[in-house]
């Protein structure tokens, strides 16, 4: 687990910014819930005059925003999830596409290691780190909301959680896939990124529009409904289910890829 130890040492001061920014915007809108959930509060009357289109575009609700879970899980949530994302994709690239960049997979590739296990450790260094952040949002959650807010239902600051997490795992697949075939770190940022927002203005941009409701269908984030779980407290295992399986099915083809490839510097 040499690698893996490696990894983890080298990444972490990233690691603790990331869990810096993601605690500030956790601190911020649970400090301001409370505004919302008043009646008649100047902030609700501000945004009933917004355009409804303006307000479909940035997943507004004026009904969820009533509820304690609601500011946090519309407004919020559209940075939590560009923010897992885009956390998951920096971290692979540099854990992988970086070795091909800064010429070290040489040295690697030198040492009596398989390259399964050189894979395996890692993305196992990715994988931990990504929970260790589901687990660090998590903890914000509900330190926060349970200084600020009354009540609120565990259960769903929970599901918010999960739905990054599989978010950050899914698009971490997606950098470790590019990583092997192209190996350019900046081109696999650029690349992952762009299919990040791809992915998510597919859901939101084409929201109300009926020729375009298949589009929406593609994207996880259609199936990651915060304002479904919020309404309902119903989490979306299946779709969970599925982003899972098809995260570990691109890592698999990955995996194969740098096992087999003549790697050449």
């Amino acid at each position: 687990m040499h690698i893996t130890k490696k990894e983890l040492k080298f990444n972490l001061r990233t690691f603790i910014l990331w869990c810096v920014i993601i605690s500030l915007f956790v601190f911020l809108y649970a400090s301001v819930t409370n505004i919302f959930l008043q009646q008649n509060s100047s902030a609700l009357k501000f945004i009933e005059k917004l355009p409804k289109n303006l307000l479909k575009t940035f997943n507004i609700d004026m009904e969820i925003l009533s509820k304690p879970e609601g500011l946090f899980g519309t407004e919020s949530m559209v940075f939590m999830f560009i923010l897992f994302g885009t956390f998951s994709i920096l971290l692979s690239s540099k854990i992988l596409a970086s070795e091909f960049d800064e010429k070290t997979i040489e040295y690697i590739l030198l040492k009596p290691l398989k390259r399964k296990k050189i894979f395996f450790e890692k993305t196992l260094a990715i994988f931990i780190y990504n929970i260790l952040l589901f687990f660090a949002f998590f903890t914000f959650e509900v330190i926060f909301f349970k200084t600020f807010v009354e009540k609120f239902s565990v259960k769903v600051m929970f599901g918010f959680a999960l739905y990054l997490l599989s978010i950050a795992i899914f698009f971490s697949s997606i950098a470790i896939l590019l990583s092997i075939f192209i190996k350019k770190r900046k081109v696999v940022n650029s690349l992952s990124i762009a299919i990040l927002f791809l992915f998510y203005f597919l859901d939101t941009v084409t929201k109300g529009v009926k020729n375009f409701a298949f589009l929406r269908k593609i994207s996880m984030f259609y199936h990651l409904s915060t304002i479904q779980l919020v309404n309902q407290h119903t989490i979306n295992y299946i779709a969970l289910f599925f982003i899972i399986l098809i995260s570990f099915a691109l890592i698999l083809v990955s995996k194969k890829s740098f096992e087999t490839q003549d790697i050449l510097i």
